[in-house]
């Protein structure tokens, strides 16, 4: 937080600070007071909530935070945000695509090889797939295979 404090002080900086799975740093103290929790845990809390709230006093610095368990997040902490938003599990063409890209960068890094010697097998893109699905061109039956097994762990990861 004193970085972030000197950047801040810069007012040509426009600071975004991301605390990623906040609930390990911002986790309800109520927890630590029923002996459930330690009590470094409401040290860590009150220092957090103290350093965001020395924070706050500047204009050019914006606190963003993430979590997937937001009932494990202290309410002080949810109290002192202006903006909470929802985002919820990516859509299938987004899931689609996410692991396509993983994939295809697990094929460029070597992890991945591809055993029969040839090229590297083309996996459509979720646009394309429907495309070629519904469509009267035909996509080469491995491309398609490869396609549509992706396509099913795509939807298994609902």
């Amino acid at each position: 937080f004193q970085k972030i404090q000197e950047m801040v002080e810069e007012e040509s900086n426009l600071v975004f600070v991301l605390i990623d799975e906040v609930e390990s740093l911002a986790a309800a103290r109520q927890a630590a007071i029923s002996g459930s929790e330690p009590s470094d845990s409401i040290r860590v809390v009150n220092a957090l909530l103290t350093q965001m709230d020395k924070l706050k006093a500047w204009p050019n610095v914006i606190i963003l935070t993430t979590s997937n368990i937001t009932t494990a997040i202290d309410i002080a902490f949810v109290d002192r945000a202006d903006i909470k938003a929802y985002v919820g599990p990516p859509t299938l063409q987004a899931r689609y695509e996410i692991l396509r890209s993983c994939i295809d960068e697990l094929f460029r890094v070597g992890i991945l090889t591809y055993p029969q010697g040839g090229d590297l097998p083309c996996i459509l893109s979720y646009s394309t797939l429907k495309e070629k699905l519904h469509g009267p061109e035909a996509a080469e039956p491995h491309t398609l295979h490869l396609s549509n097994l992706l396509h099913e762990g795509a939807e298994l990861c609902d």
